[in-house]
């Protein structure tokens, strides 16, 4: 027992004695502050505290005295690193450190940045057989530096790189640097900068490979918006892989550009995965117009190499029925022309009208510019009655509609515009009861007021001539009132009338709409609004009046609307609406 004792006591005083070292060389977490003074709140005040050391290893919880001090005394060469791309190369810089209570220090620097260097001279050539590329004249006429600036080396860097990726995008694959240089005097405080950019051969695009479809070449290729021959540009390769995909007939595009080694020319593998033949689609919702719906399709998107598709679709809601197939060809430019065929059978109840409508029609679709263009040739029986009228039509109505809508995104929010133009026409002389000339003109905006506060504009006219009202089939006659037209008002509710009072529509619409909206945030927003128009004949025109407020639900699939309205010319009472609608 006697030796263990001795043995235990000296373990004990070892152990104390090792603990008191470690509390001796372990400091507390030290608090540095650092204060950079003489360059205020500015660019250059946050290019020093970034390049500091001292910044960079404040937190370090194993940061000693001693390495704060050797960080601290690396700051001035720091500093003038960090003045020296924006052009002060001359500082004057003055620091002093500070052990504050307990572990804290104060690291001061006062920074006089002195003159700038200014640019003396600016040369920059543009050799070579694409030097007058108007992307190539308008990097040069956008370079940021000119003769008496500032020297800054981030907008020339920016202003080179930018040069180099452009001649990438041009097909410039030889293009390269001849002179690239920055001469800086510093005692006269001017640089010189010069670049000599040689483009080399433009090169061109040469075969192209597809591959991994059933589809044929032929028509893939005709998705292509440029041929080979052209000169090459990167963006063609993105909208190509854009284009394809949004075609739906492919599920995966790559585009990978194989430049040859012996000439400028560019080949292009395209690898594409289809897409599954088959799509089935379903849906449903509700509208206080139309009750709660439910639709359902089949579409098959290719039915053999030309891409030709087909599909077959229906929807019921409580007013209506419908029943459609439809057949759709691509023609020689499949980004911008389609030739569709379509038959239909629908049903259409309200209280004021019901119709049964068999319909064949053959479109032809094209986008010569920001416009969309139909041409279309339809066939309609219809069976209607209206108020107590009953009665059937046959029609042969050609007919051309001009569509566009142009949306921007600002904060997350949609505002822009959408127009529809369409004029149709029947004729006795050819298959038709009646003589008849249609036009519709439907357009609706979007502007931003304040950052949380939209305008949203509206209208709807049509009319009808060489007709009579009483010939017209109920499909084709015009009533006003619910979600759509006038709120504060039941769905077809509004329009000339009979003896008996009942509507029995019009030859002409007029409706516009005014919604004032305040953002609640992200999703959400209130509204004030305010509708005027009828429908009519152009006899007996009389407008009608309605305002209210609601709630706005921005949804990926449109916008869900909430109204409360009330017609402010009657002493009707407050009517609820429930709508989907897109955003414009």
């Amino acid at each position: 027992m006697s030796r263990r004792r001795p043995a235990l006591s000296t373990l004990c005083c070892t152990l104390a004695i090792g603990v008191g070292v470690i509390a001796m060389v372990q400091p507390g977490l030290a608090a540095v502050e650092i204060r950079v003074e003489g360059l205020e709140k500015s660019t250059l005040h946050d290019a020093v505290i970034a390049r500091l050391p001292l910044q960079r290893y404040r937190d370090d919880p194993g940061l000693s005295p001693a390495d704060i001090r050797h960080l601290h005394g690396r700051g001035t060469a720091a500093i003038r690193t960090a003045l020296a791309p924006y052009g002060y190369t001359d500082p004057t810089i003055d620091s002093d450190l500070e052990a504050l209570e307990g572990d804290d220090w104060r690291a001061t620097y006062r920074v006089d940045p002195g003159e700038p260097v200014r640019v003396h001279s600016v040369t920059i050539e543009l050799t070579g057989p694409a030097a007058d590329h108007p992307e190539l004249v308008e990097w040069r006429e956008a370079y940021p530096l000119a003769v008496g600036d500032r020297l800054d080396h981030a907008a020339h860097d920016a202003a080179r790189d930018r040069l180099e990726a452009l001649g990438r995008e041009l097909g410039l694959f030889e293009g390269a640097f001849e002179q690239r240089r920055i001469e800086v005097d510093r005692e006269a405080g001017t640089a010189d900068i010069a670049l000599h950019y040689r483009t080399g051969p433009r090169y061109r695009f040469g075969a192209f490979d597809f591959s991994g479809s059933s589809l044929g070449t032929d028509l893939i290729r005709r998705f292509a918006p440029m041929d080979p021959g052209d000169p090459y540009h990167g963006d063609q390769l993105i909208e190509l892989q854009r284009t394809l995909l949004d075609s739906d007939y492919f599920s995966r595009v790559e585009v990978i550009p194989h430049p040859r080694e012996d000439e400028p020319v560019v080949d292009l593998q395209v690898e594409l995965t289809d897409n599954l033949p088959t799509r089935y689609t379903a849906g449903g919702g509700y509208g206080t117009d139309t009750g709660p719906r439910v639709r359902g399709g089949i579409e098959r998107r290719y039915l053999n190499a030309a891409g030709h598709r087909t599909g077959v679709e229906a929807q019921v809601s409580a007013i209506s029925r419908e029943a459609a197939a439809w057949y759709r060809i691509p023609l020689a430019d499949p980004r911008r022309e389609e030739l569709a065929g379509r038959a239909s059978l629908d049903e259409t109840r309200t209280d004021t009208s019901e119709h049964t409508r068999e319909q064949l029609r053959l479109a032809l679709t094209r986008v010569p510019g920001r416009w969309s263009r139909t041409i279309s040739l339809g066939l309609e029986r219809e069976r209607y009655r209206v108020a107590d009228e009953r009665d059937q039509s046959l029609l042969l109505m050609p007919g051309i509609q001009w569509q566009r809508t142009q949306v921007h995104y600002t904060g997350g929010r949609a505002h822009g515009w959408r127009a529809e133009f369409s004029l149709r026409g029947a004729s006795e002389a050819v298959v038709s009861d009646t003589d008849l000339v249609r036009g519709d003109l439907q357009a609706g905006w979007v502007l931003p007021v304040t950052e949380r506060h939209r305008l949203r504009l509206r209208s709807r006219l049509g009319g009808t001539a060489l007709a009579q009202t009483e010939d017209l089939p109920a499909s084709l006659r015009y009533f006003a009132g619910g979600d759509r037209t006038l709120r504060g008002f039941g769905y077809q509710r509004l329009g000339p009338t009979d003896d008996q009072g009942d509507v029995t529509g019009g030859s002409a619409l007029a409706v516009v709409g005014v919604d004032y909206e305040h953002a609640l945030g992200e999703s959400f927003s209130l509204a004030v609004f305010h509708d005027a128009g009828n429908a009519y004949d152009p006899d007996a025109a009389e407008f009608r009046r309605s305002a209210g407020a609601g709630l706005r639900w921005r949804l990926p699939i449109g916008t869900l609307a909430v109204d409360f309205a009330r017609a402010v010319d009657t002493e009707a009472g407050w009517r609820f609406h429930l709508y989907l609608r897109p955003d414009p």
